[in-house]
């Protein structure tokens, strides 16, 4: 196998539709519920700030161009600078999803989702095969 890995990545639509979903739904159902006036509009005022801090967040996680691995050495691309990881974990690992906990130098753990619509078929069949041979064994792939 070789021992390097370059994925780019694009924002998912698939992620951007199932966050659309669950908010929209939560938002119905407050408004069918047999609520308080001011409950209903406190339990909507909550989801609209979480719908925000979503926002926010899949902006952050959409600024990844690309994820590489080099020798060992976990990488990611941001506007253009390549950023090394501190951590990459693999948190869940399916045929359609692929969500990696990543900690940037300096930042916070991330949450980063990779849907199958986030980079081509290829690519993220290479980086399933890729974290189940290689990442899946350890706690931590990468450097700390």
């Amino acid at each position: 196998m070789n021992s390097s890995l370059d994925i780019a990545l694009q924002p998912s639509r698939y992620y951007l539709g199932l966050l659309g979903l669950v908010y929209g739904a939560s938002a119905s159902l407050l408004l069918l519920l047999s609520l308080s006036t001011a409950l209903r509009w406190g339990l909507l005022a909550a989801l609209g700030c979480g719908l925000i801090m979503a926002r926010q967040r899949l902006r952050s996680v959409g600024r990844i161009e690309r994820l590489a691995c080099y020798g060992g050495r976990w990488s990611v691309v941001r506007s253009g600078r390549t950023w090394p990881l501190r951590q990459c974990q693999v948190a869940y690992l399916s045929n359609w999803l692929i969500v990696l906990r990543i900690r940037e130098t300096g930042r916070r753990v991330t949450a980063l989702p990779l849907f199958r619509d986030s980079c081509n078929g290829d690519d993220f069949r290479r980086l399933a095969l890729w974290l189940r041979t290689v990442g899946a064994g350890s706690v931590t792939v990468g450097f700390t």
